[in-house]
């Protein structure tokens, strides 16, 4: 082996060796989206609502780190 790729060598692992004792970076998600839904009946405070064909369920997902909300 050459004195170069010796060096190579040495920097990677040297380089491999300082990310892996590095902490983890703390993760970060998201998801919007949207969706027509078909008619459904929803009670809201004991009376009942029709949601009519066409009305759009949007939803978000946060995540950060561990937690998803």
């Amino acid at each position: 082996m050459g004195k170069r790729l010796t060096a190579r060598i040495t920097v990677a692992l040297a380089a491999t060796a300082t990310f892996a004792l590095l902490p983890p970076a703390p993760a970060h998600a998201g998801a919007i989206g949207s969706t027509p839904v078909a008619t459904f009946d929803h009670q809201v405070g004991g009376v009942t609502m029709k949601v009519p064909t066409g009305c759009m369920f949007t939803h978000i997902i946060r995540g950060e780190g561990k937690t998803i909300t």
